[in-house]
């Protein structure tokens, strides 16, 4: 029996690897791609335990690098059909708007966005040759209300939402759902860095990022397992909706944006932090 292939990217750790181990449970051939296949050990270790080995295929993938996506692409027609890709690969830039410097935009813009439009762009066709299939694209909660100290970050989840809108509309005819996985705070790499910036002790912005740390201290972080399996949960619907958050109180925050005044909702965010 021929069975459903999905691609992974960012599948080292994180949500990535939770969800290829899921998605193996479920029965689906995966492919396991990432840009250092010495970061998957652990990963290959789990499978490995579970008696899933069979299931998953590691691939070199920099998403950064067209060569490397040329080759990946290359090794899709070894498989009988691409029905799933998971656009999850990501990093995080932290710090302020002013003080990020202009190569480090381009770098969060250069994984984010543009890795995941060129991923994307080399899979469609093989969706449209076999008339159908799900592109899932792992946004943020962050691409749909902003925070402080994350201008870099939002700036590309935003760009995400946007590009997958259009690509949703673009691809209906010919029975490709797109869709948009919006996690909260889960204990993640980009997660644990979030406050990793180089604020110097002059900076302006050093009280609001005391501030902002104090806020997030005792943050709940998520276990990724729970958006593995709402991805998995996606994967099975016939007619998946656009976006889904993912997280205890996340679609609270949702409404509570959206029902609030932007002035109220910014005092709410930053109260009495200097100006």
């Amino acid at each position: 029996m021929k069975l459903k292939t999905a691609i992974v990217t960012g599948a080292s750790g994180g949500i990535g690897s939770a969800t290829v181990i899921d998605l193996a449970k479920e029965g689906l051939q995966v492919i396991a791609a990432m840009r250092n296949l010495e970061k998957g050990n652990r990963l290959k270790q789990e499978l490995e335990e579970l008696e899933l080995s069979h299931l998953v295929k590691f691939e070199l993938l920099d998403v950064t690098d067209e060569l490397s996506i040329q080759s990946f692409k290359k090794k899709l027609h070894n498989y009988d059909s691409i029905d799933v890709l998971i656009n999850n690969a990501g990093t995080y830039v932290a710090g302020f708007a002013e003080e990020v410097g202009m190569n480090k935009y381009r770098e969060q813009f250069e994984t984010n966005v543009f890795g995941l439009i060129a991923v994307t762009q080399a899979v469609i066709p093989f969706m449209r040759k076999q008339k159908g299939g799900k592109i899932i694209n792992i946004s943020s909660i962050v691409g749909v209300m902003a925070f402080p100290s994350m201008a870099a970050y939002v700036a590309s989840k935003y760009a995400v939402e946007g590009f997958s809108e259009s690509l949703r509309l673009e691809l209906k005819p010919f029975d490709i759902d797109v869709v948009l996985v919006e996690p909260g705070a889960y204990n993640t790499g980009i997660v644990n860095n979030m406050f990793d910036m180089d604020t110097g002790e002059d900076s302006p912005y050093l009280s609001f990022k005391k501030k902002q740390i104090d806020d997030f201290s005792n943050m709940n972080l998520g276990n990724p397992e729970e958006v593995a399996q709402k991805i998995s949960s996606i994967i099975k619907l016939n007619e998946p909706s656009l976006r889904y958050p993912v997280g205890k109180g996340i679609q609270e925050q949702i409404n509570a944006k959206r029902e609030t005044t932007w002035l109220d909702w910014e005092k709410k965010l930053i109260g009495n932090a200097d100006k």
